[in-house]
């Protein structure tokens, strides 16, 4: 302090700075020693705990450094007044502490051997330091780094050569790995090894480092692998086993490295053939409604493993959309034909009959939800319309409906999904039902006690619909009703045209059901069969046997709907009807019909007959209840019958695009060729075809509606 304040700084400041020199030769002399002694040495690692000659190397180095700033703080206390009121005064920042003064002339003393030298021993360090669990150098390689950031050689000099080596090493052992690991035990890698260099770097290497080698990392250990292990059979077994834990390791690698999108094309991928593959299997091919059940089963299983491996919404949401891809993609290679089998699967979960599955209220709509959600992506929409209709009509005429809550809410359903234009029908169904059980009430009331003693005691219930809501198509017009039964028609018709002048009334009696009440085995039974079954039975009361020709003769059914409905009374869950044989000895069969039934003789049921095969009441027959339902064999949609209903909404389909082609004319006037096609296909609700619209929009042309621009081929003109 007195030499400063004796105006001695300058000198005083050199002779500081000569010592520190001084100080720092000899002590690098030994360093270089260090390194010519050691030159040519082989490392040695193999013996446990031994030191090779890096390690003593950078030892050495290690406590010269810590010398070097003991020395160095040793000066800055002793020398801080000199530091204080002339150091920090100087223009030159490498002159601004004895600290710095210390470091830059440590940096000028160094050489390239010893940088070189102490470069590759860290770089062994780390190398070793990947495969050591127990971290015995990071404290070492800590101060290491710290010294060469402190000297100015990390960056450049240290930094790139420590990436170049993790790429090379990451490269090498990535590929090793991918050979000797499955999937998933690869992604286990790969997160550990992140893990482990993130904190390697955050503990001993500069800060900044961080990024870039986590780069290198993504790029080796995920970017270069993305398309083996997304083409791989192991991640389709993680979709199809739900391996939730693999597919959000994945999932979370490739997010990180912006990739996230080969893995969601990957999935839909897999989904589409997933959903392929059901199409051809043996439940489509069979045309069982198992197909469907799958297809429920998968989409349910895919949205659970969405909804769980990637819980956040923006992930969600976009997982979300390959489902509706994938779904709209598979289920559209046959649209009609889905959209028939679906109609189809929700009319049997629908029926009354479905009750015996143990199906409740909740499963039922359970399973309604599910069948929306499919039908969405389903484009041809207007063929599930038809034959949704046709099953909805069976089952409210036939009184075969589960659940009127349940129709409701699928009407609803299908309103919210399609509009009003799409249930106008099927809620035409419904209100025709109201109003005919209101104008069945008021015929009640008016007819009062009479009703039962002019009917017979018959009571009777009629549905009067309106032709254009119902798809019935076929009637029965030569039926020969019982007198007992045609009085009752009569006087129903007659009140219904005092009260409704101008209209008339077209019987469908294929659609009614009749309970009829019958003696077997000396027990009453009450049979629940259809209105032409029941004319079929009632042609008993007059003759004991009858035969086949004469049977349909006496009804005046048609040979399809006879066939159907005598059938149905002559199978063996029901026999009602029984062939006679003509060389049936009598005292036979009554000792037979005094037997225990299974005892009794069996006869075979033929399902083709002669117009001359006699028939009988079969008065074997003991029911197990008091009340029996005989269902009519189901009048199954033939081959040809399911395409006459396809060819059916083809037709229709011709005069809905030309609605929509002329609705778009009339708002327009004038339209270009490809605007008018996107418009028409916005508002149709089934695939259309290109093809088929261009001929649509020739007829109209042809029927003056529009057409084409004089100068301009492509526009066309509508005409008022």
């Amino acid at each position: 302090m007195k030499l400063c304040q004796m105006g001695k700084q300058v000198q005083l400041n050199v002779k500081v700075q000569e010592k520190i020199q001084e100080k720092i030769r000899n002590k690098i002399v030994q360093i270089y020693d260090l390194v010519k002694n050691n030159e040519g040495i082989q490392i040695d690692t193999s013996t446990a705990g031994g030191l090779d000659s890096d390690r003593i190397f950078l030892e050495k180095f290690k406590n010269f450094w810590i010398q070097f700033c003991i020395q160095m703080q040793g000066i800055k206390d002793i020398f801080s007044y000199l530091e204080r009121t002339y150091l920090i005064r100087q223009p030159n920042p490498d002159q601004s502490s004895f600290w710095i003064i210390g470091l830059s002339q440590l940096r000028q003393e160094i050489g390239e051997d010893v940088k070189h030298r102490l470069r590759l021993g860290v770089l062994k360090l780390i190398e070793n330091d990947r495969q050591d669990e127990k971290r015995q150098n990071r404290d070492l390689i800590a101060l290491l780094i710290h010294v060469m950031f402190a000297l100015n050689f990390y960056k450049g000099y240290f930094e790139d050569y420590f990436l170049k080596q993790t790429e090379e090493f990451f490269n090498r052992d990535s590929l090793l790995k991918m050979q000797d690991l499955n999937i998933s035990g690869y992604l286990i890698y790969v997160d550990t090894m992140i893990q482990k260099e993130t904190e390697r770097v955050e503990e001993c290497l500069d800060i900044s480092t961080k990024k870039r080698l986590i780069e290198i990392l993504q790029t080796e250990l995920i970017k270069n692998h993305v398309q083996a292990i997304l083409s791989s059979e192991e991640f389709s077994k993680f979709i199809q086993d739900q391996r939730l834990d693999d597919l959000r390791r994945l999932y979370d690698l490739l997010k990180k490295v912006n990739l996230e999108g080969l893995f969601r094309n990957q999935f839909t991928i897999y989904l589409k053939k997933k959903g392929e593959d059901l199409l051809k299997d043996e439940g489509f091919i069979k045309k069982s409604f198992k197909g469907v059940e799958d297809i429920l089963e998968f989409k349910k299983k895919s949205e659970t493993l969405v909804q769980k491996a990637f819980p956040s919404k923006e992930d969600s949401d976009l997982f979300k959309q390959s489902l509706k891809e994938a779904f709209e993609y598979f289920l559209n290679i046959d649209s009609n034909q889905i959209s028939e089998y679906l109609a189809k699967f929700l009319d049997i979960h629908l029926r009354k009959s479905s009750g015996q599955t143990g199906i409740n209220d909740e499963q039922l709509e359970t399973i309604i939800k599910e069948v929306i959600q499919v039908f969405r992506y389903v484009k041809s929409k207007d063929v599930f319309e038809e034959f949704y209709s046709r099953g909805l009509c069976r089952r409210l005429l036939l009184k075969k409906s589960a659940s009127y809550e349940a129709e409701k809410s699928m009407i609803s359903k299908l309103k919210t999904e399609c509009g009003d234009q799409f249930t106008a029908k099927v809620e035409g169904m419904l209100t025709d039902l109201s109003l005919s059980d209101a104008f069945m009430n008021e015929y009640k009331t008016v007819k009062g006690d009479k009703l039962i003693s002019q009917h017979e005691g018959i009571e009777t219930h009629f549905f009067v619909l309106s032709q254009a809501s119902w798809p019935i198509t076929q009637q029965e017009k030569n039926v020969v009703m019982p007198s007992v039964l045609n009085n009752i028609q009569q006087d129903f018709e007659t009140y219904y045209k005092s009260r409704q002048q101008g209209k008339c009334l077209t019987w469908c009696i294929q659609m009614g059901t009749c309970d009829v009440k019958s003696r077997f085995s000396n027990q009453d039974t009450i049979m629940e069969v259809s209105c032409s079954q029941s004319l079929i039975l009632l042609c008993f009361n007059d003759k004991d046997q009858i035969n086949f020709q004469e049977l349909k003769d006496k009804t005046g059914l048609s040979e399809v709907e006879f066939q159907r409905q005598f059938l149905s009374l002559t199978l063996p869950e029901h026999p009602i009807l029984v062939q006679t044989d003509l060389n049936e000895n009598k005292e036979e069969v009554k000792a037979d019909e005094k037997k225990p039934a299974a005892a009794q003789k069996c006869r075979v049921i033929k399902k083709n007959f002669l117009p001359t095969d006699q028939f009988k009441v079969n008065l074997r027959f003991r029911p197990k209840l008091k009340r029996i339902a005989i269902n009519a064999l189901q009048k199954k949609e033939s081959k040809k019958e399911a395409e006459n209903v396809h060819e059916k909404v083809l037709q229709d389909r011709k005069y809905l695009i030309d609605a929509a082609v002329v609705r778009t004319m009339k708002a327009r006037k004038t339209v270009p060729h490809n605007d008018l096609i996107t418009e028409v296909i916005r508002l149709v609700r089934f695939p259309l075809d290109i093809q088929s619209l261009k001929q649509r929009v020739e007829n109209l042309i042809e029927s003056e509606y529009m057409r084409r621009d004089d100068k301009e081929h492509n526009v066309y003109h509508y005409i008022a």
